[in-house]
């Protein structure tokens, strides 16, 4: 820890920007307990993963709207529109971070087998 080390901390961060004009940090730098880290965390993988399950549910319940009326392709166009924003969505998390968000929550106990 840094229990020894006194009131001041300096941190020296060094990016590099050769390619892109507008790169550098994108977030804060957050400092605290490993806990409260993980805590922050975990709550924003589960308000993703929330979001996530929202769009899924408005595109099952308005591609069956289409399915069932038939009144137009408005339903239908709003229901690609949704799985296009959830697919872009997925892969721009697993672009930033590096990781699938389905695989980060620790909610979710799977294995795979193979026969």
């Amino acid at each position: 820890g840094l229990a020894g080390i006194g009131k001041e901390l300096h941190l020296d961060v060094q990016i590099s920007n050769h390619h892109y004009r507008k790169g550098g940090m994108w977030n804060v730098i957050k400092l605290g307990t490993e806990s409260a880290i993980r805590g922050a965390m975990l709550r924003r993988q589960w308000m993703e993963v929330f979001a996530a399950g929202c769009l899924l549910i408005m595109v099952l319940y308005h591609l069956g709207v289409h399915v069932y009326f038939r009144l137009g392709n408005s339903s239908l166009l709003f229901a690609l529109f949704c799985f296009a924003h959830y697919k872009f969505s997925q892969y721009y998390y697993s672009l930033l971070t590096g990781r699938i968000l389905v695989q980060q929550c620790q909610c979710f106990h799977f294995q795979l087998k193979t026969y």
